[in-house]
């Protein structure tokens, strides 16, 4: 806990029929056994336990802190064993299923690849179905009938799993239901066999090739997974009361999932002392979720109004946007990119003579703000951090009339376990230079050990895009 405890005590009666299995995480501690009839207590204690301190990005205190897991499930293969039983009957074809299936696949409808049939499966369903997760209404556990979740165009996530499970047995697809631990919960919250898994995904071989699939967000292309999916803890469960030899816990490793990058082309020109600026960005993979979830609905007019308020939390000075267009905002497609027109007022800085400007990135490849600590006592969970894969940002700069560019910045470059970072300057001409700045990163958890080069990293990036661009008549 984030406060000091004065005694931490958690006591088990069990009979003495059961076999108990207790481990301890982050603490060595055998718990105090004694008899009582027919039953066996077991006591964990530790007293004066100090308080953790809160770090920026550190892992759940269930992966760090001390604890006690008990269980009396044998092992994983029994949890798997039980939820493929449980889930079998929900996940067979009915009438309903088979009416959808004759919609989605007319008849005539021949020569497509398993990807392709999966594709047209997960667009019925984030198309048709919304996910719903209410308490009172669905089980913890049991999957509601793939029938009712048409019927009724609701369901959660393992209702919404099970249905593109039943749908993809019809098209002669394997495709297996995926108990997870979100890593926000941790990744070593389950020591031992249990089902205290948040959620629930689809794992399934297309064309030979394995693809996690996440249907609770109806903007997610194909296959992308939220970050809050990396790595995470799961279990396959295998279909009906199949063969659970090879049954295992692990992690997600989704490794034919799109791409998260972000790819900024941008035209600067300098009118007095404001700039103007033509943008095109290109999102991929999870990334064009949120720009569909905020965009898409919208008017033009609106969309003009929600990206000139996007951009001013960017900049200090008043922004404004004179046009805006997007495309794939309406298609479950791997990318959605926009063109933005906008000028910033009063941006250009005077020195004497020399004028400046600060180049506007806009996309933050690294902040220093969390990772002021000069040491740390827990690693950096870099996925809650990080959300993109790669950065790649052309700037070109157009000088005013009659005037040139002088003493550019140096190029940079920057490496640090798992990223790289390069910033280069190439000046095309006395009035035009562009600017190239790509990054490719890796959001594995940073150990303490590699804290101070993490931090060296980003604080060098930082640095590297604070320089000014000068030019003078």
């Amino acid at each position: 806990a984030f406060v000091p405890e004065k005694i931490s005590r958690f006591c088990l009666l069990a009979a003495n029929n059961i076999k108990i299995n207790y481990s301890t995480l982050n603490a060595k501690l055998d718990p105090k056994i004694s008899t009582y009839d027919d039953f066996t207590l077991y006591t964990w204690q530790m007293d004066s336990s100090a308080a953790f301190k809160s770090e920026p990005y550190m892992p759940a205190l269930g992966d760090v802190g001390a604890s006690v897991s008990v269980s009396t499930i044998p092992s994983w293969k029994a949890v798997a064993g039980w939820y493929g039983d449980l889930s079998s009957i929900k996940t067979e074809d009915d009438f309903e299923v088979r009416r959808v299936f004759g919609e989605i696949f007319p008849k005539g409808t021949t020569g497509l690849t398993q990807k392709a049939k999966a594709h047209i499966i997960y667009n019925y369903i984030t198309g048709n179905i919304r996910y719903s997760s209410v308490a009172f209404r669905q089980s913890a556990y049991v999957p509601q009938k793939p029938s009712v979740t048409i019927n009724t165009a609701l369901g959660d996530c393992k209702d919404l799993s099970a249905l593109f499970v039943s749908l993809a047995k019809l098209a002669g697809i394997n495709a297996n239901l995926v108990l997870v631990n979100t890593r926000d919960y941790g990744q070593k919250s389950m020591m031992l066999p249990s089902v205290e898994f948040n959620h629930c995904i689809v794992k399934s071989a297309l064309d030979g090739k394995p693809y996690y699939i996440e249907l609770t967000d109806n903007n997610l292309p194909f296959g992308s997974l939220p970050s809050n999916l990396f790595q995470a803890t799961c279990l396959v469960i295998p279909s009906g009361s199949g063969d659970t030899a090879t049954v295992q816990l692990g992690e997600i490793n989704a490794v034919n999932r799109t791409k998260e990058i972000l790819k900024r082309k941008a035209s600067i020109s300098v009118d007095g002392n404001d700039i103007k600026l033509k943008v095109h960005v290109i999102k991929t993979g999870a990334l064009t979720s949120s720009p569909r979830n905020q965009f898409a609905m919208l008017s033009e007019q609106k969309q003009i109004e929600e990206m000139e308020e996007n951009l001013s939390s960017r900049y200090k000075n008043p922004v404004k946007v004179t046009a805006v267009s997007f495309k794939g905002l309406d298609e479950k497609i791997d990318s959605v990119n926009y063109t933005c027109d906008y000028f910033v007022q009063n941006e250009v800085m005077e020195v004497g003579d020399m004028k400046m400007i600060k180049i506007p990135f806009e996309d933050m490849v690294a902040t220093v703000d969390n990772f002021s600590l000069a040491e740390r006592s827990f690693p950096v969970e870099y996925w809650s951090y990080e959300d993109v894969d790669e950065y790649e940002t052309m700037i070109d700069i157009n000088a005013p009339p009659g005037s040139h560019f002088i003493e550019l910045p140096k190029d940079e470059k920057f490496t640090f376990p798992g990223g790289t970072y390069t910033l280069q300057y190439v000046k095309k001409s006395m009035d035009k230079l562009t600017v190239i700045r790509k990054a490719l990163l890796k959001r594995n958890n940073v150990p303490t050990a590699d804290y101070a080069a993490m931090k060296d990293f980003l604080n060098k990036i930082v640095k590297a895009e604070s320089k000014y661009i000068a030019f003078k008549e």
